[in-house]
């Protein structure tokens, strides 16, 4: 399988993935605080992603200087992990599908 159809197969399970979220996250959210939920999330996150930074070509991101990985982390707690806990609490103010409706759009709003 060439890098192409690989990274195209990859953004294809990501998107997959991203379009089931609800499912999960609309129990979690009636049940368990909204920082618990997306800090469990985010963790699952970082354990899959730990092979290929430390083992395959995420390696170079273990280089970044102190200044690139105060930026990533703004990026991660502030785009993320903020969006995400703001996300997750909606669902007990609106209807879910209010949420997921907005969620979905967002790519296309941004297009826009």
């Amino acid at each position: 399988m060439s890098n192409n159809s690989r990274g195209a197969l990859l953004v294809g399970l990501a998107a997959t993935l991203w379009a089931t979220d609800a499912l999960f996250r609309l129990p979690a959210a009636e049940t368990l605080d909204p920082v618990l939920v997306v800090l469990a999330e985010h963790l699952i996150g970082i354990l899959f992603m730990l092979p290929w930074l430390v083992l395959g070509p995420g390696k170079a991101a273990l280089q970044l200087k102190p200044r690139e990985w105060t930026l990533a982390a703004l990026v991660g707690v502030g785009g993320s992990a903020l969006a995400t806990v703001l996300f997750t609490a909606s669902f007990k103010y609106v209807n879910p599908s209010v949420s997921i409706l907005l969620q979905k759009l967002q790519p296309v709003m941004v297009v826009l």
